[in-house]
């Protein structure tokens, strides 16, 4: 009976599917279980997996490094509920279970046939539901059913670009042969990456006949996966101050969570705000509270108590996430007071009595309310630099409120207001880093504090020019650049606070991470030496600007890639081979544009891609260089097509039977001429 599934994945292999049909399956390196996994850093008999109702639950069995769901480490033999698209770490290898059932993980998407009259195309897959981070593949294949070689384009629409990945993007397919496509879909593992379904078109287009293009649709269902993160901003806190711990929801899905304090013998008590809340994918807040003795400590030595703040989700999977820290507690009096105290205790219980009878004495039936913070908001958390925040908040029982701007432990500004109903204020940060914004709530001698977290990202600008044409790149043309202009704001006014780091990326043109800008310039220029470019896919370029706090910005750009084209003077003929021995293929007119693919080794020959209106059923030709006019590139920086590669010259030789064509520099088989001229008669 199918159970559900397992997608194992390794940073050097394949992706590898085990289906699960057991009660019970045991996974570890021994090959006396289910799942083997010989890996190091995985035990014997490392976990087992349970099925059961559409879940399952997983066990540590006390391995050596451990099991991480979602990045947090099981307790050993302490069952842990999976409710399918968890990250399962073991090792170097990441596993996630997928339940049989009621996912529809089999999308019923039996391979698709299209055939018009030039071509014809299957398409298969993507067959199995997939979780963000994991590969889902699908497959194209493509049939030219006609006697010449034609050139198809193939197109992925319906997912971020970054999703989908093609062996190839064109394929020149010869005549009555089949070339396979593969598609690789890989959805961001990231809380934006949505679940759902998503509806996917392929686009086959010959590139003699675009008007036949063939259009086929699939679906990609993306998985919710489940991801959570916190921790102690504050690892040590003295008496009465307020902790901070930042938790993270790094799932595509809400996460629901409660909070509770553990302190060895239970000697501590707590106070937690909020007690619970209900994070959206990849929402971020701060919990705050107090931590302190139950019994106040009067006199002796300060103590330091260890306690820790646990998370558990509100979920069928009931993880639990605790995170340590440290509170110190100084005791009212200290220890040598005891030896000076004495001489005064008879003078302090005459005046405490007095101080009595003058209370009991008084009636006052006013008390002090601490004030309480009911909502704090930030209309962004995440903001460009010169964005405002917006800071909302409703307040009862408080006639101040303070608002504090801190980063790195330093308070930037603050900002005092009064009033006791919800308000709002607009914050400009002084620069781009991670702000902690505090609204403070004062009732007399009674405070409450709440706590935000604001990132303020550098502003990031990127323009490109390219070299020769200014605009695109050529492709297969050697010697092409691109030059990078950037400009990056991180700062509203001078501060000590430093410089961002500036990094351009390119995986097309093999940039990874160089670096452009360390230092105290906001602005400059880069250079990219481009290789010779074999597709006509976009490339794509990359700025990234890691500023004070490591937070980040990036500033894509996308430069589109283009055949370089030259101009007819006059009739160009078309020859299907760089030699006027080859075969004409047509003429084209003069003052047209045609595009340039490639030359020959003898430089006098270019390769030409005419469009099926000027040349119908000529994918590839040659024309000779002194016939058209190549102003915008160098010819001779073209790709070289190899002699072994040349469609083979055809020499018809002539027959015995037949007469050789008779031309100057052969000689016929008729008599010579007479020497003796022959008169016209007297007329």
């Amino acid at each position: 009976m199918y159970r559900g599934r397992l997608e194992i994945s390794s940073p050097d292999g394949p992706i590898e599917n085990f289906f699960i049909e057991k009660d019970v399956v045991a996974i570890g390196r021994s090959v006396g279980n289910d799942v083997v996994l010989d890996r190091h850093g995985i035990s014997r008999y490392h976990v087992t997996l349970t099925p059961k109702d559409q879940q399952a639950v997983i066990e540590d069995l006390e391995s050596v490094n451990g099991t991480y769901i979602d990045g947090i480490r099981l307790k050993a033999n302490e069952p842990r509920i999976l409710r399918g698209g968890e990250e399962i770490q073991i090792g170097d290898l990441r596993l996630i279970y997928h339940p049989a059932q009621p996912l529809d993980l089999t999308l019923q998407t039996s391979t698709q046939i299209h055939e018009v009259d030039t071509f014809k195309v299957e398409l298969e897959g993507p067959d199995i539901a997939v979780t963000p981070g994991i590969y889902g593949a699908a497959t194209v294949r493509i049939k030219n059913t006609t006697a010449q070689a034609e050139r198809f384009q193939i197109r992925v629409e319906g997912v971020p670009k970054e999703w989908a990945r093609l062996d190839r993007t064109e394929a020149e397919i010869a005549p009555d042969q089949e070339v396979q496509v593969g598609i690789n879909f890989k959805p961001l593992r990231r809380p934006e990456t949505q679940p759902g379904k998503y509806p996917i078109t392929v686009t086959i287009t010959p590139q003699s006949a675009p008007q036949n293009a063939v259009e086929l649709s699939t679906t990609l269902q993306i998985l919710q996966f489940s991801g959570y993160g916190a921790v102690m901003g504050t690892p040590v806190v003295e008496g009465d101050q307020s902790f901070q711990m930042y938790v993270h929801n790094q799932g595509n899905g809400p996460l629901h969570l409660r909070f509770s304090g553990n302190s060895p013998d239970a000697t501590l008590k707590f106070t937690l705000h909020p007690a619970s809340v209900t994070l959206g994918p990849g929402q971020r807040q701060t919990i705050s509270g107090t931590v302190l003795p139950r019994d106040r400590i009067w006199l002796g030595q300060p103590r330091t108590y260890r306690y820790t703040i646990i998370s558990h989700s509100v979920d069928a999977a009931a993880f639990q996430a605790p995170i340590s820290g440290q509170v110190r507690v100084v005791p009212l009096l200290p220890l040598w007071a005891v030896f000076v105290m004495i001489p005064g205790l008879l003078l302090v219980g005459a005046v405490a009595l007095l101080l009595l009878m003058s209370i009991l004495g008084t009636s006052d039936d006013t008390e002090t309310r601490a004030p309480l913070i009911t909502q704090f908001e930030l209309s962004e958390s995440t903001v460009l630099i010169d964005e405002p925040v917006l800071l909302s908040w409703e307040t009862q029982d408080s006639d101040e409120l303070t608002i504090g701007v801190w980063r790195d432990g330093t308070r930037f500004d603050t900002y005092t207001l009064s009033g006791d109903v919800g308000s709002g204020y607009a914050l400009n940060m002084p620069s781009a880093g991670r702000y902690t914004l505090t609204l403070t709530a004062t009732n007399g001698s009674e405070e409450t504090e709440e706590n935000r977290i604001v990132l303020v990202r550098p502003q990031a600008r990127l323009t490109a020019q390219t070299f020769p044409d200014g605009e695109v790149l050529y492709r297969n043309l050697a010697g092409q650049q691109i030059i990078a202009n950037w400009e990056v704001i991180w700062q509203r006014s001078t501060t000590d606070v430093p410089p961002p780091d500036v990094f351009l990326n390119s995986e097309a043109l093999t940039v990874d991470q160089a670096s452009i800008a360390v230092g105290p310039d906001t602005a400059g220029r880069y250079t990219v030496d481009v290789p010779m470019l074999e597709t006509l896919d976009p490339v794509d370029l990359n700025l990234l600007v890691i500023g004070p706090d490591d937070v980040q910005t990036a500033e894509p750009i996308s430069i589109a890639v283009d055949y370089p084209r030259c101009r007819t003077s006059t009739e160009v003929d078309v020859f299907r081979g760089p030699a006027l021995a080859y075969e004409q293929a047509g003429t084209l007119p003069g003052n047209l544009n045609v595009r340039i693919d490639a030359r020959a080794s003898n430089p006098a020959w270019l390769r030409i891609v005419p469009s099926p209106e000027d040349l119908p059923g000529v994918f590839f030709g040659w024309v000779q260089l002194d016939q058209v006019d190549c102003q915008d590139f160098n010819p001779e920086l073209m790709k070289i097509i190899p002699d072994e590669e040349l469609p083979p010259l055809e020499i018809t030789e002539p027959s015995p039977e037949e007469e050789p064509p008779q031309g100057p520099d052969q000689p016929g088989t008729t008599e010579p001429p007479s020497a003796t001229p022959t008169l016209a008669p007297n007329g």
